[in-house]
């Protein structure tokens, strides 16, 4: 049982320098997007990712938790690939239903922002969720072999071609916020080319029913209780469109994930480690006292880091705000 608990703790490392290290860059960044954006601009854009994470969990179904739960319990590595191929699909399917979205860019553009003027920045967000959607399989098979050095690689190439491009876009060629989700779709088909080997691995695979049953029997259960939460925590950003303007959305946006802190290094790269490491012991005679450790483990440590944040959090603040 220690050495499953050192797995995840070693893991929950890797991806959190992965994580840790994407938002650190993006604080540095951030000065940078303050002389070409405006409050109102970042609001248009903390509405638009907004309406993204919550399509996006919509969209996966739970489908991701269905996959782990049964990716341990088959036979041999062809099983395995059957139930990839199976997700794929599954995902691919759901996905591709942002089509008539698309279609119907410039109604949406009126519904978020008034004005169908903005139908680009819609149907850019909306092909970032096909993409992003699709990429979950792989990204998840990763998670699943173990492979979190190289998961942390694709994300960090991901990431850096997203920067990269974002920052030509914005500063060189005055795209606006249009360069920003121009630059994520961008890093989002570098990935792709790099998963290349994996999706035709994949690919040799067979879809099955049985598998697609199982993944959506055990995923959509967990829906309600998914976009529920993420509801509790995306919801105002709607409320502050109806009532308020787009400067405050952006001043809002901009405090919020001041305060994700402590989701960036605990919880995250937890959450990221522990799917997979929990499918793989649940049939082993220790999995209750390894689940009970491994809960205490991870209380004492996000508290530990939630209290240092909390006492710190002026100084932060100012740092990151660049405020005197």
């Amino acid at each position: 049982m220690f050495e499953q608990i050192t797995q995840v703790g070693k893991h929950s490392l890797v991806y959190s320098a992965g994580v840790l290290l994407q938002r650190v860059t993006t604080f540095i960044l951030l000065p940078v997007y303050t002389l070409y954006f405006s409050t109102s601009d970042f609001g248009q854009m903390d509405l638009l990712n907004t309406t993204s994470t919550l399509l996006s969990a919509f969209l996966a179904l739970g489908m991701i938790a269905g996959m782990f739960r049964i990716y341990y319990k088959a036979e041999d590595e062809s099983q395995r690939l059957n139930i990839a191929k199976t997700a794929l699909l599954l995902f691919t399917a759901t996905s591709s239903l942002l089509i008539i979205f698309i279609i119907f860019a410039k109604p949406l553009s009126n519904l978020l922002f008034g004005s169908a003027n903005q139908n680009y920045l819609v149907i850019l967000v909306l092909i970032s969720i096909i993409l992003g959607n699709i990429l979950l399989v792989p990204f998840s098979l990763l998670r699943a072999r173990g492979q979190s050095l190289r998961y942390v690689a694709f994300y960090l190439i991901q990431f850096f071609v997203n920067i990269g491009f974002t920052i030509y876009l914005v500063v060189v060629a005055g795209h606006g916020i249009a360069g920003n989700f121009e630059g994520q779709v961008i890093g989002q088909l570098a990935v792709f080319l790099l998963f290349t080997g994996v999706f035709l691995n994949i690919i040799r695979g067979r879809y099955t029913r049985e598998s697609a049953r199982e993944i959506l029997s055990f995923g959509l259960p967990l829906m309600p209780a998914t976009l529920a939460m993420i509801s509790l925590t995306i919801a105002d950003r709607y409320f502050l469109r109806v009532y308020s303007t787009f400067d405050q959305i952006g001043i809002y946006g901009l405090g919020y994930n001041f305060g994700m802190i402590v989701s960036v290094l605990v919880v995250t790269p937890f959450m990221l480690s522990w799917g997979p490491t929990m499918w793989s012991v649940s049939d082993k005679p220790f999995a209750k006292q390894f689940y009970a450790r491994v809960l205490t483990y991870f209380t004492l440590v996000a508290l530990f880091v939630a209290l240092a944040i909390s006492i710190l959090s002026p100084e932060i603040i100012r740092i990151m705000s660049r405020s005197s």
